[in-house]
């Protein structure tokens, strides 16, 4: 009807003939990266009466929190209120969700839904010299499958892993190279080895 439709604002859900104060919330959901960043939403008053509100995070508090957002009081039509939410890395290898709850006083609870990707990052190995890769030099991480000078391997989980390096003929590996993953950006290592011939044949 002429009441309802008058409570209706882009982007909004609302049904039924308000009569009291009732919350509308924009989006209802995100789904974000797994790095550390930055959302939000915005909610509104979109029934009657002054809404009284509080704001929490019910699930997810160890790694989700509110960096901002308005006063706890809303009347109708006053427009809508914005709420920032800062999300830690998630350094797990499943989606996890969080949800912050919006209560108001003789109004229904709403509950926006943030769900985070696990994070990834990449790692890539080059090898020296050009001689060493010419022999068969070759590189892997975490006892995984050997892979040629230069590879770049993604989705990898966020912490520390271990690069090794094949042992060839004529040629001294270098070590093991623990690598901590901590960003998106690849992570570059470089691995030399050293020419075990005679002096003179070293290439």
């Amino acid at each position: 009807d002429g009441v309802e439709a008058s409570r209706l604002r882009s982007g909004y859900v609302f049904v039924g003939t308000p009569t009291a104060p009732a919350i509308a919330i924009n989006p209802e959901s995100v789904e974000v990266s797994g790095e550390s960043g930055v959302t939000g939403f915005e909610f509104e008053n979109v029934g009657e009466g002054t809404l009284e509100w509080s704001l929490s995070v019910v699930e997810g508090a160890s790694w989700l929190r509110v960096a901002s957002c308005g006063q706890g009081e809303l009347l109708p039509g006053e427009g809508a209120e914005r709420v920032v939410l800062e999300y830690d890395l998630n350094p797990d290898t499943v989606v996890r969700e969080g949800t912050v709850r919006i209560a108001g006083t003789n109004a229904a609870a709403k509950t926006f839904l943030v769900r985070q990707l696990p994070w990834s990052g990449a790692l890539q190995v080059f090898i020296e010299p050009q001689g060493a890769i010419d022999a068969g030099a070759q590189w892997r991480v975490d006892g995984g499958q050997w892979q040629q000078s230069g590879t770049i391997l993604t989705n990898m989980r966020f912490g520390v892993h271990t690069v090794s390096f094949r042992a060839i003929p004529g040629w001294a590996a270098p070590g093991e190279q623990n690598i901590s993953l901590i960003t998106n950006a690849p992570t570059t290592v470089t691995g030399t080895y050293v020419s075990t011939t005679e002096t003179g044949s070293l290439r």
